[in-house]
Order: C-alpha cells, then sequence, then structure tokens
C-alpha cells in the first residue's frame, strides 16, 4: 500500500509515510479516511520522500474541491508535508497555495523540520 499511517493519540499527531508510485486515487482515499474521524483534527506529518506519483495539475484540481467539502464539515488539523523530490515539492506547493484558507500546510525536506514546526504551531495553541 503506498499510504500508510499511524496514529499517535497522545500528541494528537498522525504519521503518514507514502511510498512507491502514489496516484490520484490513493491520495484521494487517504483524504477521505480522515473526514469525519476524529483524527482529521490532529495534526499530521506526510512524508513522501519514498514515494514519486503521476499526479498532474487537474488532479490537484479535484483534491482541492475534496480538501474544501471536508472542511466544511469538520476543522482539520495542520500538515507537515516532508517532500524528498521536488516533484512532491512543488505538487504540494500548488496544494497548499489553493487550499491555505482551509488548513495550515508547511512543506519540509526533513521529517525532524516537521515535527517541530507541529510542535511549535501546538504549544502556541495551547498558550492562547
Amino acid at each position: 500500500m503506498p499510504i500508510t499511517y499511524k496514529i499517535d493519540h497522545d500528541k494528537q499527531r498522525v504519521y503518514s509515510s507514502a511510498s512507491d508510485v502514489v496516484t490520484f486515487d490513493e491520495l484521494l482515499a487517504h483524504m477521505r479516511s480522515e473526514s469525519g474521524n476524529a483524527i482529521a483534527s490532529y495534526s499530521e506529518v506526510f512524508d513522501c520522500t519514498g514515494a514519486t506519483t503521476n499526479i498532474n495539475s487537474a488532479d490537484i484540481d479535484v483534491l482541492v474541491g475534496h480538501r474544501k467539502q471536508i472542511a466544511e464539515r469538520q476543522e482539520p488539523g495542520p500538515v507537515a508535508i516532508v517532500a524528498g523530490t521536488d516533484l512532491f515539492f512543488g505538487m504540494f506547493r500548488m496544494f497548499d497555495s489553493m487550499t491555505e484558507e482551509l488548513r495550515p500546510i508547511r512543506l519540509f525536506r526533513t521529517s525532524e523540520q516537521a515535527d517541530m514546526w507541529l510542535d511549535t504551531i501546538e504549544k502556541v495553541q495551547t498558550e492562547t
């Protein structure tokens, strides 16, 4: 399975990992798997360093539409995307620019940077 995830309920964080070739259908299924579930409000580290994709800009438009539908039903948590390749980095930058009003998304090159950013976001949220 190209996208797997583990849930850390104590930290309220989802750790997703993509491998092999990630298709549009697999990304959509991953997005839908969180919909209507309490974990959708958790923060997420989405690590794509071991993957590639065949997704195009039309697919991104459809994924954006689904993200908007999900956001209408529930408040999503922030996502830190670890993109090891320029392809994933560019793809998720496009996705981020089209969904920035829905949830915080940041792109990183390492999982350590991603975790640190989420820790910072969550610390600020608990202090307010």
